[in-house]
């Protein structure tokens, strides 16, 4: 049975927010952690900056589109959202 109770996806999806970046240090208690950052094995990771300043283990050129697309969107103060399908 490949079907999966919606409490099981759930658990997988809780599970991999806290899964440490590729590129982390060898001990990494993963971007969710309260500790994120702040652990001695976070010590020279090219990650610690993001993980201690609470942004969960996001990509800086993430957060850099987001402030762009804010930016632009700015002025924008009615939308019209056309579904077809």
């Amino acid at each position: 049975n490949n079907k999966k109770t919606t409490s099981a996806m759930d658990k997988e999806d809780e599970a991999s927010s806290n899964v440490p970046p590729e590129n982390a240090n060898e001990g990494c208690v993963g971007p969710e952690s309260s500790v994120a950052g702040k652990a001695s094995a976070c010590e020279g990771c090219p990650n610690q900056k993001v993980c201690a300043s609470g942004g969960g283990g996001r990509s800086p050129d993430k957060d850099n589109e987001q402030v762009e697309i804010r930016n632009a969107l700015q002025g924008i103060q009615h939308v019209v959202l056309i579904l077809s399908g």
